[in-house]
């Protein structure tokens, strides 16, 4: 691959081991800067957070997406060659199952996590453990500083839209599509899974959620380097925020006339799905890895014999 990359007469010296670094920089002020402003914003307008935490999703969540819109162009512009910068494209009906696999799969390894966590706080009796794991349930407890009943129903609507749809969206642009993508063009791809991994977790802020955040980054990093599009990670990305707390939420906000006992029963159903499926995700992603492996020894091997100097990938199957 070059390290020159040109366009409408502006040369950039994207190949540089820097450049990753600043353009992810720049992302990650974005991101944070649109949180603030929306908080601000809120402030202004008087409007309780903790009540209508679906209108900040919403809000934040477009506002970053607005803001990363432009630097996602100016990777995609600059950075021609297909594994690195803002990998996107039509997703094959082929990949949806695996997805799917892969995404059951891990929510059963951040299940599993959450119960080792859970045991070690009992076992060691830790309170500094304990007050981390109180900090987590408040954080993804929709409800916890306000009664289910003050929330209007439009921001509940606005929350399951911004949780599932939104959010997904704006995280994945910023963690797969730039940052990782910023790293693949010049760092190996180990580098680039583990450097957004990390900072897909430091960006979740609570120590307990850090944790599964980091292993859930470095899956998804997995994939977007394997399939090579950030679709398949955004819809992992979807289905995850789905199952792991917003459907909860849909099926005991009043919505539906189902009793607690029918949505305790589905949710356990899927948790046990989601246990089941950990061994074969992980086949599938050990199967994706040896595929993307081949191809790009495939690659390597067809550029050599006809004697050119930069290596082309195949197109995604």
């Amino acid at each position: 691959m070059s390290d020159n990359v040109s366009g409408s007469g502006i040369k950039v010296k994207s190949g540089g081991y820097v450049f990753p670094w600043i353009a992810s920089g720049i992302a990650l002020i974005l991101f944070f800067f649109a949180q603030y402003f929306s908080v601000m914003l809120m402030g202004v307008a008087g409007l309780d957070y903790s009540r209508y935490n679906g209108s900040f999703m919403l809000l934040y969540s477009c506002f970053v997406i607005l803001l990363l819109a432009p630097v996602a162009i100016f990777l995609k512009r600059f950075f021609t060659d297909k594994d690195s910068g803002v990998m996107l494209g039509r997703p094959k009906i082929s990949r949806v199952l695996p997805v799917l696999i892969i995404t059951l799969g891990l929510l059963g390894i951040v299940n599993t996590y959450m119960f080792f966590v859970q045991l070690v706080t009992k076992l060691m009796e830790s309170g500094v453990v304990n007050e981390e794991l109180d900090k987590y349930r408040e954080s993804v407890d929709r409800y916890s500083e306000v009664d289910v009943m003050e929330v209007p129903g439009f921001d509940k609507i606005l929350y399951y839209i911004s949780a599932v749809i939104l959010v997904p969206f704006a995280e994945e642009l910023l963690f797969r599509g730039i940052i990782m993508g910023s790293f693949l063009k010049r760092y190996k791809p180990v580098i680039a899974v583990i450097i957004s991994a990390l900072l897909f977790g430091l960006g979740h802020g609570i120590s307990i959620h850090i944790g599964y955040a980091f292993i859930s980054g470095i899956i998804l990093g997995m994939v977007y380097l394997f399939f090579g599009n950030m679709l398949y990670t955004y819809l992992i990305h979807m289905i995850f925020n789905l199952l792991g707390g917003a459907l909860y939420l849909i099926l005991t906000d009043g919505w539906f006339d189902i009793s607690a006992n029918v949505t305790v029963t589905i949710m356990n159903y899927i948790v046990i799905l989601e246990y089941l499926t950990v061994l074969p995700a992980i086949l599938v992603l050990f199967l994706a890895g040896f595929r993307y492996k081949s191809s790009k020894k495939t690659a390597i091997q067809e550029t050599q014999d006809k004697g050119q100097g930069e290596v082309s990938y195949p197109e995604e199957n």
